[in-house]
């Protein structure tokens, strides 16, 4: 990820130096995938943009049969290539007993102006089958797994095909299905299967109660301007986000509210409006929020903006809300992480 470029340029400088070409340099991700000519620039041998459990199989036996040189200073992508099925493959190595989320969706529907999901995972949304989710979910508890939980960018768009329907049928019957493998903790609507607040319903909560054993519900809200939600293309109103929280508390749940500060071109009176609401939906509906500071990412249309800092009332602000227990999150970090990245671009590491 761009938020890992500093330790990867390390680390790749510490193997050239002394390992030089004996070594083979893979690289793919989100940053390859927005960068793939400064990844290569930054010592790789050959960049994976986008998908790559078709590709980069097929990459490594080419090294096999005819050396490196057959792949070396290349970029490597799917774009011609038919969407492949999640069902063929699983976020879990039995061999060496390592079991992740489980990835029930794949891709979005939506356009966020910060994010980069969409600009990775061309469309169609697709969906790993109830099959293969209970069959890899299955292979995990047999190697000791004892919580299931989920990789999904909007958890209750599972099943869906349009931008805020949720398909409950799908829904209910993914949960009954898992929750017939015994598997004894479910989590889902909580990191890192979050939800968007025009998605939530009483009958969406009412399945996460029945099946999962989480009770925090985490939501993407943002921001508690309406002008710069339509400017980060949220598809979504302060008046839905709160109308969500709301009813999540009376579900007897808690939402874990997602915020960012810094965006490009936010103003005071966005930063006004975000704490008005943060302060309203914590006092009034009992509310956690989860906070965070913009970091600018290659590929988005947020790309080359500058990041709005945040002034001495807004931190003052921000340090109430910890010292109350009403906020958490790494947003001091971030706001390094952010100049950084900002650093690496002016130095040419990042070349788009």
């Amino acid at each position: 990820m761009t938020t890992q470029l500093g330790t990867v340029l390390r680390e790749v400088s510490f193997i050239r130096e002394h390992y030089g070409s004996r070594v083979l340099l893979l690289g793919g991700g989100p940053h390859p995938t927005a960068d793939p000519e400064g990844t290569l620039k930054a010592g790789f041998d050959a960049v994976f943009t986008g998908e790559a459990e078709r590709i980069f199989p097929e990459a490594v036996e080419r090294v096999i049969k005819e050396g490196p040189g057959a792949v070396q200073g290349q970029s490597f992508n799917d774009t011609d290539i038919p969407r492949l099925s999640i069902d063929d493959y699983f976020p879990i190595s039995e061999t060496l007993g390592l079991y992740g989320p489980m990835e029930i969706s794949r891709g979005c529907l939506h356009h966020c102006a910060f994010c980069q999901t969409r600009r990775i995972f061309a469309p169609p949304l697709r969906h790993r089958s109830v099959e293969s989710v209970v069959a890899g979910i299955s292979k995990a508890m047999k190697g000791g797994q004892k919580r299931t939980f989920f990789i999904s960018p909007n958890a209750l768009s599972y099943g869906s095909e349009g931008k805020g329907t949720v398909n409950l049928a799908a829904l209910g019957g993914l949960l009954s299905a898992i929750k017939a493998t015994g598997t004894k903790y479910i989590d889902l609507a909580y990191f890192p299967s979050e939800v968007r607040p025009e998605y939530v319903s009483e009958e969406a909560l009412a399945l996460i109660k029945k099946y999962c054993t989480n009770r925090k519900i985490a939501v993407g809200i943002q921001t508690g301007s309406d002008s710069l939600l339509r400017r980060l293309r949220r598809g979504h109103t302060v008046a839905q986000a709160v109308e969500t929280v709301a009813l999540i508390r009376s579900m007897g749940l808690m939402a874990h509210c997602d915020f960012i500060f810094g965006f490009p071109g936010e103003t005071g009176d966005d930063v006004k409006a975000s704490l008005e609401l943060m302060e309203l939906i914590t006092k009034k509906f009992g509310a956690r929020i989860h906070f965070h500071y913009f970091l600018p990412l290659p590929g988005t249309p947020l790309w080359g903006g500058k990041p709005e800092p945040l002034d001495d009332r807004t931190r003052s602000a921000l340090a109430r809300f910890e010292e109350d227990g009403r906020l958490d999150g790494w947003w001091k970090e971030q706001e390094k992480l952010s100049m950084e990245i900002q650093e690496w671009k002016a130095r040419g590491y990042i070349t788009v």
